[in-house]
């Protein structure tokens, strides 16, 4: 009889044990920040694919496409703030399109240079590209420093191409992909997704981002974390994405200046998976879709043309250190 009270007694100061620890576990609140350390190097991939519907003058032009950036981020200084300047360098870039336009492949592991296509021109000298980025503890980057020498890449080899449709529709949309605003977009899209304060398990926090410049695109996201193994803090996201109201942007091709106006919305839902002890995203997945119309409109049209527009994408990411 005492044997079986004794065992009873132990199974029920166990299982305290077990509840007592597991409150702790999920009530304990957990600091999401990046902790980096000086001359620290590691690669991010940046996987785009893309199924873009739309319909121009009744023909369609839907195509397929996959992009990928490779970036090699060296953490050049940091302080005790958390505060960070890191060196970027555009390792790789690989993309494969199908579609009205045709079908278009590069790799810059594999391109040996010899191509006379303008894009692989292009992507040849753009690859090994460096700028440099400041970040704080957020992973808000604040600051984006020398990107001017990879526009004046972009010029130069333009300025070679003896083809003015071609050009005229690419340089703008170039310097744009390329500059500042957009480095800075790509980059913060895999940094600053940490929440403000400390959060444990069902917490939500909010983060809303303007997009490139030649896709005005405003997204608002919800982030929740959802749980942890480990090291890794498993946080799920959603939200919403629009065109900013009045957005356009202007092009020129064949001396034609075109004015393109946006209206699109859609949505996005995925998981980040990130190391709690770097803050650095360990690898992540988001899916999204927008749909709506772009209005186009210049002189020399007789009138507005509306061009019906969705485009679906996956968008992966993966740090590798």
């Amino acid at each position: 009889m005492k044997n079986h009270k004794a065992k009873i007694k132990y199974l029920f100061s166990f299982f305290l044990i077990i509840l007592f620890t597991t409150t702790q576990v999920s009530a304990n609140k957990i600091k999401l920040s990046l902790n980096l350390k000086k001359g620290e190097i590691f690669k991010v991939e940046l996987l785009t694919e893309q199924e873009t519907g739309q319909s121009v003058m009744g023909q369609d032009m839907s195509s397929n496409s996959t992009s990928l950036m490779e970036y090699t981020m060296e953490v050049l200084e940091a302080n005790n703030l958390q505060e960070y300047l890191i060196k970027v360098t555009l390792s790789r870039i690989a993309s494969k399109s199908d579609g009205g336009m045709g079908s278009m492949e590069y790799d810059s592991d594999n391109d040996d240079g010899s191509s006379n296509n303008p894009q692989n021109k292009l992507f040849n000298i753009i690859v090994g590209s460096t700028f440099k980025i400041k970040v704080n503890s957020m992973g808000e980057v604040v600051e984006v420093l020398g990107t001017e020498s990879m526009l004046e890449k972009i010029k130069k080899i333009m300025a070679e191409i003896d083809d003015p449709m071609m050009t005229g529709m690419m340089e703008g949309s170039l310097l744009q992909m390329y500059g500042s605003e957009v480095q800075k977009s790509n980059i913060g899209s895999f940094l600053s997704v940490l929440p403000k304060k400390k959060v444990k398990k069902g917490n939500s926090w909010k983060n809303s981002s303007k997009g490139q410049p030649n896709m005005p695109i405003l997204t608002d996201n919800i982030f929740t974390l959802k749980k942890i193994e480990g090291n890794l803090a498993h946080v799920a996201t959603e939200g919403t994405i629009s065109t900013v109201d009045g957005a356009s942007i202007t092009q020129t091709a064949m001396a034609m200046e075109m004015d393109m106006s946006y209206n699109l919305s859609g949505n996005l839902e995925g998981e980040y998976v990130i190391d709690i002890n770097t803050g650095l995203i360990d690898h992540s997945k988001v899916e999204q879709y927008i749909e709506g119309d772009i209005s186009v409109s210049s002189p020399q049209m007789p009138e507005t043309m509306s061009i019906p527009m969705s485009i679906k994408s996956i968008i992966t990411i993966k740090i590798i250190k």
